[in-house]
């Protein structure tokens, strides 16, 4: 989709920075050295990465809205680093591994693995930590190379920024850190490179800022800019699900009444203004007075179609409209899946507006941040017959329910306005026909009595006004319904009841956590991709 425009500023709502991480596994030398002084060297180092981390909010230019959440690997050195600073900076963090934790762990050749005993306990515990809020396996390759390559590829397409941390002198490898720095420049990602070296054997670091100027500060939409809502970087995932839920249904409820009322007074206006035009065509020229008026009539009505119309557009009530809808499906999708302790995924594989992806990143971590620390568990039953009755059958808040009505009434609406297209259709025909065959019986009749003369140019002249007017109000009947979406409407709102019919059934006979998990996330995969659809087509939708 094309780039919207975003506020810039303060954001109206806390808005995650994901900054991505990478790094060397050996920081002090190539080979591994003695373990005790590893360590130390490590020590040193430690402080003077969170340091720098700490100093990164203020020198992005990052307001007390924003927060940080990290996304590395947690292999040994760098990495393990790097999780300890997050923990220390009270940052969130994701963890991307290339495969499977157990085999993470053991992976590496029986003579030389990538973790020690030791090395592995401690990795174990770092996992545990309780500002980790992912862990994610990212790559399904079967080749260890390329593992790393997919994890790296990863870690910049998510990421609005890289810092890694590279021992001087380290030669490059596929899938290693210094290929992942290569690969995020030529995508004009910003990376801080730091490279590490010894001195005396005290960590020295020098750093390199590689397309600094690529860095934007995360954003929201221009329409959500008026969120009124004291959330700080804390809030739950139902605190902002319910922020933007109630904004974005305010403002589209109102919204889509001034765009269905401006639909209304433009074409409204325009056939009002072509019955005065047509009227005035009966009118003996001799009435001034009322021709006058008709043509002031005719003017005003005209000049208020215009303006609306103009108003419209300066108003952006369309985009608004569409995008304030989205936001609150978004939130009403958050909110059905809070049980659900996965990645929203799908968040991110439909074609949403890139100028929401900053609110949809935020969402998916404070999704995450819930998911790993569950204020209580319940059975995953409980949890499915809660999302089929809420979220699909209710009557009130039921999706099934929602498009059932909806299909009804744009079948309604959009058989009121063919029936309106076909009887002035039908009706302008007629007069034509019957104009023509008029024209064809013509024949040189005895002089009419003035009387007769008179009754007949009536005839003609209303003939000559349906004849216009007809066709008018047949063409304002079909541009109505395209307004208003109605034939899109009963096309997909009837598959959606279909599918949600379908997809209820199918819950509520799910035998597995995991299989209400898979079908929860595609439900609302599906659900959020009709949105992602109808945005497409409201948000440039004009009267026409």
């Amino acid at each position: 989709m094309s780039r919207r425009p975003v506020a810039a500023g303060q954001p109206p709502l806390p808005l995650v920075v994901q900054i991505g991480f990478a790094g060397s596994r050996h920081l002090l030398a190539a080979e591994r050295s003695a373990p005790e002084q590893t360590a130390e060297f490590e020590a040193e180092l430690e402080p003077l990465l969170t340091a720098r981390l700490a100093a990164l909010p203020d020198e992005l230019g990052l307001s007390p809205k924003h927060f940080c959440c990290g996304i590395s690997q947690l292999a040994i050195g760098a990495d393990t680093l790097f999780t300890r600073a997050c923990a220390t900076l009270g940052w969130d963090q994701r963890i991307f591994l290339p495969q499977a934790r157990e085999q993470f762990l053991d992976a590496g050749p029986a003579e030389d693995p990538d973790f020690t005993p030791s090395e592995r306990e401690t990795a174990t515990g770092l996992f545990g930590l309780p500002h980790i809020v992912q862990e994610r396996v990212v790559s399904a390759a079967n080749d260890r190379q390329d593992q790393f390559e997919d994890v790296s590829a990863e870690l910049v397409r998510v990421s609005d920024l890289i810092v890694c941390v590279v021992r001087s002198g380290a030669a490059g490898a596929r899938g290693g850190s210094r290929a992942l720095i290569d690969e995020a420049v030529r995508r004009e990602k910003a990376v801080l490179e730091l490279r590490v070296s010894s001195r005396e054997g005290r960590p020295v670091v020098d750093e390199r800022w590689h397309n600094r100027g690529a860095f934007a500060v995360p954003a929201a939409p221009l329409e959500l800019q008026r969120i009124k809502a004291d959330l700080t970087k804390s809030a739950s995932a139902g605190e902002y699900y319910g922020a933007l839920k109630t904004f974005g249904t305010q403002v589209a409820d109102w919204r889509k009444n001034v765009f269905r009322l401006a639909a209304v007074v433009i074409i409204g206006s325009h056939v009002a203004a072509t019955i005065m035009a047509a009227w005035g065509i009966s009118i003996s020229h001799s009435e001034v007075e009322l021709l006058q008026s008709l043509l002031v009539a005719e003017v005003a009505t005209l000049a208020v179609g215009f303006l609306t119309h103009f108003y419209l557009h300066r108003s952006r009530a369309s985009e608004v409209w569409a995008m304030s809808r989205l936001t609150a499906e978004v939130a009403r999708s958050g909110l059905a899946v809070r049980d659900v302790r996965e990645y929203l995924s799908h968040l991110f594989n439909l074609p949403l507006p890139h100028s929401l992806r900053s609110v949809l990143r935020t969402v998916n971590v404070l999704h995450l941040r819930e998911a790993a620390h569950p204020p209580r568990e319940e059975p995953w039953e409980t949890k499915r017959d809660r999302y089929v009755t809420s979220r699909l059958k209710d009557p009130a808040t039921g999706q099934l329910p929602y498009y059932e009505r909806k299909h009804a009434s744009a079948k309604r609406w959009t058989a009121l306005a063919q029936t309106f297209f076909s009887i002035c259709s039908l009706a302008a025909i007629a007069v034509a026909v019957y104009k023509l065959s008029k024209l064809i019986g013509h024949s040189e009749p005895d002089l009419p009595s003035t009387a007769e003369a008179a009754k007949a140019a009536a005839a003609a002249t209303r003939l000559a006004v349906a004849a216009i007017v007809l066709p008018v109000v047949a063409v304002a009947a079909v541009s109505l319904a395209a307004a208003f979406d109605l034939e899109a409407r009963i096309h997909t709102f009837g598959e959606m009841v279909e599918f949600l019919d379908r997809r209820a059934k199918d819950l509520e006979q799910t035998a597995s956590e995991r299989a209400f998990v898979s079908l929860v996330l595609f439900t609302e995969g599906r659900l959020l991709g009709e949105n992602a659809n109808w945005y497409a087509r409201r948000a440039y939708t004009g009267v026409t």
